[in-house]
């Protein structure tokens, strides 16, 4: 069912944050792909799977296949790829005086502040806004307002972190 799989070549253009399942870790999210091992993140930690779909922990490496699409799902070759959602939002839209939401790094607190404007895109900490400069600058509405004071990711349709 599964012999001789790549999930490298499968998993490629996988949206991040799809999820799948594992007999070892439970529920796992993507991240990305790094060279030949995929990454995937429990709530703890994250993990790399090998391309053909094992785990390698030290000196051993499982012997079963240990990331499927689903716990009832375990045929790769029936699993097709999510399509990215279409972003709500581009930070090319915002206007000076926007209230925005802003912060440096994935494990800092989001907080608030006012768009003023972006520096050029090739900077790392491009967003300026009328208190500082940022690297992550998303809207301040409906869909993010529960993100202040936490680190919570924003919603997938706000592409705020570029690798």
């Amino acid at each position: 069912m599964n012999e001789n799989i790549d999930l490298t070549k499968i998993l490629k253009g996988c949206p991040k944050g799809t999820e799948f399942w594992s007999p070892m870790l439970g529920n796992v999210k993507f991240i990305h792909i790094n060279k030949s091992k995929i990454i995937v993140d429990t709530k703890e930690c994250s993990w790399e799977i090998n391309s053909d779909s094992t785990v390698q922990i030290d000196c051993f490496t499982s012997v079963e296949p240990m990331l499927f699409p689903s716990r009832e799902q375990r045929d790769w070759r029936k699993w097709v790829c999510p399509k990215p959602k279409k972003p709500k939002f581009d930070p090319k839209t915002l206007q000076p005086f926007d209230k925005v939401l802003v912060r440096d790094d994935y494990y800092q607190n989001w907080r608030c502040d006012i768009f003023s404007h972006i520096m050029n895109k090739d900077c790392t900490f491009k967003y300026i806004t009328t208190v500082s400069v940022y690297r992550c600058c998303i809207p301040y509405n409906n869909d993010t307002k529960h993100l202040i004071g936490t680190t919570e990711e924003a919603p997938d349709f706000y592409k705020y972190w570029e690798k």
